[in-house]
C-alpha cells in the first residue's frame, strides 16, 4: 500500500510541476540560470520546454504518437498542448501523461530529468 501512495505522490508532484511550467526541462533550467543552453536534451534542435518534450521532440516520435492516440481515445481533441491537457483535470489523463514522461526519462520515476 505504501508503494501505491508513493506512486500517487510522484504523479501529483510531476503534474504540479507541469502546471507551473517548472521541472528539469532545459528551458526552465536555463531560465533560472542552472543551464547555459535551453535546447532539448534529446534532439538538441528546439527549445526544451514542456510542450516540446512531451508532444514535439522527434527523438520520441513513436512514444508521442502512442500518447496522442491514447489522448484521442480519452476524448481529447487534437492538437493538444500541456496546458490544455492539464486543464482537463482528469485522473486517467494525468496518469497517462505521467506514464509518458516516465517512458522518455527511464529510471528516474518521480524525479524526471528532461
Amino acid at each position: 500500500m505504501a508503494q501505491r501512495k508513493s506512486h500517487k505522490k510522484h504523479v501529483y508532484t510531476q503534474i504540479a510541476r507541469l502546471t507551473c511550467n517548472h521541472g528539469r526541462f532545459r528551458a526552465h533550467l536555463n531560465k533560472i540560470k542552472l543551464s547555459e543552453d535551453d535546447r532539448c536534451t534529446y534532439c538538441k534542435k528546439e527549445r526544451g520546454d514542456t510542450n516540446h518534450i512531451i508532444f514535439g521532440c522527434e527523438v520520441h516520435k513513436d512514444k508521442i504518437d502512442i500518447l496522442l492516440k491514447d489522448l484521442q481515445i480519452m476524448q481529447l481533441a487534437l492538437p493538444v498542448n500541456v496546458n490544455y491537457v492539464l486543464a482537463q483535470d482528469q485522473k486517467d489523463i494525468n496518469c497517462r501523461l505521467y506514464k509518458h514522461l516516465a517512458s522518455i526519462s527511464p529510471g528516474s520515476e518521480g524525479h524526471l530529468q528532461l
